[in-house]
């Protein structure tokens, strides 16, 4: 029997989280059993890995995502636009005889209603908690979108409950966790220590581009309180520093304002984030939004202890005390109090890093996780 052919659509064009985790799961998918055809927006920076682990990949000029505006004109205009946008999927489903789409992402409807125009079941993977804000958005998009889909896939708990409470049927809905493949990581992790590091002194690291959201400030605010009782920490930011210019000049004046130029580095994209990972005493995600951090499950993957706040996915991949600690959101004080509790103690760091190795091989892996997801398109071409 010949594979069934899937359309897979990926609106993010950068290499990050989504792109990352989407490819996580192409790789892991059985070929013998389904044919996921990839469209994703041109000049994508990842295009030579889809191309590795898609049956074809399609490219658009464009894709345009939900505006970040929240105006009724402003949804009016996009809703327009994306029903234009949604003609062009349908082609695209025809010409590969596509027998399901699948949205990998909650940001761009339009395959959604490219499906519906062709009678055929769809799937959005719904990868973050900003589209339910403010909640009168939340029911406009599930009522004019998100309710076309067969099935709604979310990537942690919290998000599943909120698709729930907009009105989805709870028979709809299903959790699939971001996932990584533990081995892998650590297998690309074991490289040579970056040379960009200090020899000296415990390190704290995160990893996030530049989104406010990530929560790179309270990062250097909490440095600053921890300096001052451990002066000889350092910490690390890796990550993309391009496409918010205002926002990186503010990390870089909250910095120059606690005078840590030589104490926090914003190290920008690195080859082996895995060898960064790997190399920081303490993780840390700071974040004041966040679905469920692909870097933070590396982490764990590499034994690292975590320090995160109790925000989205957090607490379901970081059990506190467990394998690590959690603090408020938006408190760079008990941020700061967290990571001296865990830096001043090697023993508890050890019993983290290995309790959160075997939390990540356990839960979030990509063949548990893709095995899932295979599931539900088995479901779907029943």
């Amino acid at each position: 029997m010949a594979p069934v052919p899937i359309l897979s659509v990926q609106v993010h064009h950068k290499r990050g989280g989504p792109s990352i985790q989407h490819i996580n799961f192409l790789r892991a998918i059985d070929p013998g059993r389904f044919a996921m055809h990839v469209l994703v927006v041109q000049s994508h920076e990842m295009q030579e890995q889809y191309d590795q682990v898609a049956a074809s990949v399609i490219t658009m000029p464009h894709m345009p995502t939900i505006p970040r505006s929240k105006s009724p004109l402003s949804i009016a205009r996009y809703y327009a636009q994306t029903r234009t946008m949604a003609r062009q999927i349908a082609q695209v489903a025809r010409d590969i005889d596509a027998r399901i789409v699948h949205s990998f992402s909650e940001a761009f409807p339009a395959p959604l209603l490219a499906a519906q125009q062709l009678h055929l079941p769809s799937m959005v993977h719904i990868l973050g908690m900003s589209i339910f804000q403010p909640p009168w958005v939340g029911k406009i998009w599930t009522r004019y979108f998100l309710n076309r889909a067969a099935r709604i896939v979310g990537c942690q708990q919290l998000i599943a409950d909120e698709v729930q409470r907009t009105g989805v049927a709870p028979e709809k809905i299903q959790v699939i966790y971001n996932c990584i493949d533990p081995g892998a990581v650590r297998e690309r992790a074991q490289t040579d220590r970056p040379r960009e590091l200090s020899d000296d002194g415990l390190k704290v690291g995160m990893v996030a581009e530049m989104d406010r959201r990530k929560g790179h400030l309270n990062f250097v605010t909490a440095a600053a309180h921890v300096i001052r009782q451990l002066p000889g920490v350092t910490f690390y930011c890796m990550g993309d520093t391009s496409g918010n210019d205002l926002y990186f000049s503010e990390i870089r004046a909250k910095i120059a304002e606690h005078d840590l130029s030589d104490r926090v580095h914003l190290v920008g994209r690195v080859d082996n984030m895995g060898a960064w990972i790997r190399a920081m005493d303490v993780y840390c995600i700071p974040s004041l939004s966040e679905a469920l951090s692909v870097a933070g499950l590396e982490a764990m993957a590499l034994e690292r202890p975590i320090v995160a706040t109790r925000v989205g996915g957090n607490p379901e991949a970081v059990i506190d005390g467990h394998n690590g600690l959690i603090c408020a959101p938006a408190d760079p004080k008990d941020l700061a109090d967290k990571l001296l509790t865990v830096l001043d103690n090697e023993p508890l760091r050890t019993q983290f890093g290995r309790n959160g190795r075997k939390r990540a091989d356990e839960l979030f892996s990509v063949e548990r996780n893709a095995q899932k997801l295979q599931s539900v398109f088995e479901e779907l071409n029943s």
